[in-house]
């Protein structure tokens, strides 16, 4: 904890730390400066130059059919990830910063591993314009898509209804129809129910992503009751 500008006082950015020793291990691996230290930023390094590039691509709409639910969510993920770990990135830049500056003090970092850290930092900076800019490209995408899911889960919800009430006037409900022709026929209701477990999922994913996860959630317990009744 420490006490910012305002007299507040606040954890330290990126607690709680925790360490941890083991007796196995070579006695300079403890070292700041030691080989572990230098695995850490070059491991560090790697990992997040794989994530801004791989994330550079996935927010891109460059030669990508938007208009495509599937290829839209994709994107959004990318888009939406850059917002949500920004505080988790820069800290572990700022760390890695840190380390290389410690390094570059006892005369034992790599020249390219400082110039990839600049390159990081800048990289990071603009894939966070980028997410800006796509997120506003495709907002009204978003909105028109979340628009048509709402819609297909009421309608769904509706045809629901209408299955369950002619579900009671099937044949099977009758004795005269017989054990064996009864089974045959709740065969194609397993096949139906079957239908409506894959739409929920369709549904409840794409409701799920444009931030309506409970949308689904009445089709989940009509279904359910269907189940039961059968």
């Amino acid at each position: 904890m420490f006490e910012d500008d305002k007299g507040k006082m606040v954890a330290l950015r990126g607690s709680p730390y925790k360490s941890s020793f083991s007796g196995k291990s070579a006695p300079n691996v403890n070292n700041l400066t030691g080989p572990a230290m230098g695995k850490y930023i070059s491991s560090e390094l790697e990992q997040i130059h794989s994530f801004i590039s791989e994330t550079t691509k996935g927010a891109s709409t460059k030669d990508k059919n938007i208009q495509d639910v599937k290829t839209l969510i994709s994107v959004k993920d990318s888009v939406d990830s850059v917002f949500t770990l920004n505080d988790d990135i820069v800290l572990r830049l700022d760390c890695l910063d840190e380390s290389l500056r410690m390094f570059h003090e006892h005369q034992i970092a790599k020249d390219s591993q400082l110039k990839q850290i600049k390159r990081l930092f800048d990289e990071w900076a603009g894939l966070k314009k980028l997410a800006k800019d796509i997120r506003k490209e495709i907002s009204p995408l978003i909105s028109n898509e979340n628009e048509k899911t709402t819609n297909m889960i009421k309608k769904f919800e509706e045809d629901l209804r209408v299955y369950t009430n002619e579900l009671k006037k099937r044949d099977f409900y009758y004795y005269k129809t017989g054990v064996a022709e009864s089974k045959k026929k709740l065969g194609s209701v397993g096949e139906e129910i079957a239908e409506f477990d894959q739409k929920v999922i369709d549904y409840g994913y794409n409701a799920q992503k444009f931030g309506n996860p409970d949308l689904i959630t009445n089709s989940i317990k009509q279904v359910d009751a269907i189940k039961a009744e059968i």
